[in-house]
């Protein structure tokens, strides 16, 4: 950069030189200036060269300027360089769906994981928040995005919510979804970067437990669960009694849990009657 900056103040310099000369000529020859001192002259070329020295300064302040700012943009093209191939490699290594939100333009990027996990072509993603948006189940779509614009506006690090995420063939899934907000200087967000979990399992699970759940409660049936493990001296602890067992015998799950079931059977109880109801009470 320096050798350019000498080439320009040369050149610079010598197209002055030049223009003093001739403009030197033509005032003795159309204006008859025959007496036109020589050191006017004189002092125009210090002029140009004074200018000359000062027209490199400027560029040489210059140069120096766009070097840093060149060094510091190769730094962070370096950095976003970095950043980039650790993306890739955690897309890769993960199942999850990553997401990259830049807030402000309202672009979104996926990475592999929307084509694997919920079935979508590149050309079937869209790249803004409204795609996504509009994938959200119905029922989840505006308390989800209460929180997320709520989360922002709070200007948080770390966000997390579940809801159903639409899927290529029409059906949804459950998701956990989690995000980390980026901020500039000023505190403004300004990026979004967050992972989609498939949860689906463990939500048909829980509801499936769920609904057991519910059967236990509500049947008229007296159930009792007890530990697994037993031994050959007494019956495992009572963990749970459902509450037709506390209407059909009397004692509250308080006065129950933790006790053998050895408590229920009296001094006139029926060895036989016990057996046929599959209930055998070790001594």
């Amino acid at each position: 950069m320096k050798s350019k900056t000498n080439q320009l103040t040369l050149i610079y310099i010598i197209i002055a030189v030049f223009l003093a000369i001739v403009f030197h000529k033509l005032s003795i020859k159309f204006y008859y200036l025959a007496d036109y001192p020589f050191y006017n002259f004189s002092k125009d070329l210090v002029l140009v060269f004074f200018t000359g020295i000062s027209f490199r300064y400027i560029l040489s302040t210059n140069d120096n300027r766009n070097e840093v700012i060149f060094e510091k943009l190769k730094k962070t093209n370096d950095e976003i360089k970095e950043s980039n191939e650790k993306y890739d490699i955690v897309a890769k290594a993960t199942s999850d769906t990553i997401w990259d939100w830049e807030i402000q333009e309202d672009k979104l990027f996926w990475s592999k994981g929307i084509k694997s996990i919920f079935g979508y072509e590149e050309h079937q993603v869209g790249d803004s928040s409204k795609w996504w948006f509009d994938k959200i189940h119905p029922e989840d779509s505006i308390k989800m995005s209460i929180k997320l614009y709520s989360f922002i506006e709070q200007k948080t690090e770390n966000w997390q919510d579940e809801y159903r995420f639409k899927c290529a063939d029409n059906s949804y899934k459950y998701v956990l979804d989690k995000g980390f907000l980026l901020k500039d200087e000023n505190g403004k967000a300004i990026r979004m970067i967050g992972a989609i979990q498939d949860i689906t399992k463990q939500k048909e699970e829980e509801l499936r437990l769920k609904l057991l759940e519910t059967v236990i409660i509500e049947t008229k049936d007296s159930i009792i669960i007890t530990e697994s493990n037993f031994n050959d001296r007494k019956l495992p602890k009572i963990v749970y009694v459902n509450p037709a067992f506390s209407a059909m015998t009397g004692y509250s799950s308080f006065e129950i849990i933790g006790k053998s079931p050895d408590l229920l059977r009296g001094v006139k109880s029926d060895k036989t009657n016990n057996k046929k109801n599959n209930i055998c009470f070790n001594k």
